[in-house]
């Protein structure tokens, strides 16, 4: 039995010029269920996908940036609004999407023959993990993960990890070291 996917507990709202275009490139290329939309005079001005099912699903509200320039919403969008009005062609900047999936490579598979605009195939990380990165169309990159099996940093890539609060692998420095270094 599939869980039913429902508005999910945690997630993030961006900003998009085309929610339509957007809603349909999440759902049809990537793999997310559209969960939600709001119309406003038969325009969508929102929608809410999700990826992953049940209690463990992120939820992406794509919000039409017509509701800051144009003003569709009485709502005070405050400093940042502002800067989508005064710089619309920023969307996506700074704003880095992160999920983790069973297999990376065979995701990849999936979503390249759906059209996904790759921006980097399957990579093993020096953090332990297999990525492969895409673009939205308004440009919001994001990353889809896997852990690599038994992956533990070596003391040569300079990398420490901590699990739980406990150093797990790598250099070997402490974490109290570490954060009198950063002072």
């Amino acid at each position: 039995m599939i869980p039913l996917v429902t508005t999910p507990k945690n997630g993030v709202n961006i900003f998009v010029d085309n929610v339509e275009k957007n809603t349909e490139y999440f759902t049809r290329t990537l793999g997310f269920t559209e969960v939600e939309r709001m119309e406003r005079e038969g325009r969508t001005i929102h929608a809410q996908v999700a990826f992953g099912r049940g209690a463990s699903s992120f939820g992406v509200g794509l919000a039409s940036t017509k509701m800051v320039t144009q003003g569709s919403m009485d709502y005070d969008f405050g400093a940042f609004g502002r800067s989508i009005k005064n710089s619309p062609d920023t969307l996506g900047n700074g704003v880095f999407l992160y999920f983790r999936v069973p297999n990376v490579d065979t995701f990849h598979s999936k979503i390249k023959k759906n059209g996904a605009i790759i921006d980097e195939p399957p990579t093993d990380q020096e953090w332990g993990e297999r990525t492969i990165s895409v673009l939205t169309p308004d440009g919001y990159y994001m990353t889809f993960a896997q852990p690599i099996k038994g992956w533990k940093p070596t003391p040569e890539e300079g990398i420490t990890l901590y699990r739980g609060g406990k150093r797990v692998g790598g250099k070997g420095t402490t974490r109290a070291t570490t954060r009198s270094k950063r002072r």
